[in-house]
């Protein structure tokens, strides 16, 4: 069997042994909560909490599962990370025989590469 790996990336991959490549991404992220309790069986909460998603790897080579165009686009080799922030507003009811809750979010993004649903 003949294999071959082609990779489209912004190093040198023409060295022969084992490829590898590694990045480390960091960011500090706060968040806040806040829990109140309106009787003693309903309670309403809110959190606002900063996100962060480090690029995928294989963005910068070619892969068949993947939508390289737009890789390119973006220029996928230079990536920056992802960062969002969430925002969750909700509400709990507990009795003996019942428990009912809901949530509401919202997300903001930032440096969005790719959105599939």
């Amino acid at each position: 069997n003949d294999f071959s790996r082609t990779y489209n990336a912004a190093y040198d991959t023409s060295v022969k042994g084992a490829f590898a490549y590694s990045h480390t991404w960091a960011s500090l992220l706060p968040s806040l909560d806040a829990h109140y309790y309106v009787t003693d069986n309903w309670s309403a909460y809110g959190q606002a909490a900063a996100g962060m998603q480090a690029p995928m790897l294989f963005g910068s080579f070619y892969n068949p599962n993947q939508n390289q165009a737009l890789s390119q686009a973006a220029q996928a080799s230079y990536l920056a990370p992802e960062k969002t922030m969430n925002y969750q507003l909700g509400t709990v009811f507990k009795s003996s025989k019942l428990t009912a809750s809901a949530d509401v979010y919202y997300i903001t993004n930032n440096n969005l590469v790719g959105y599939s649903v």
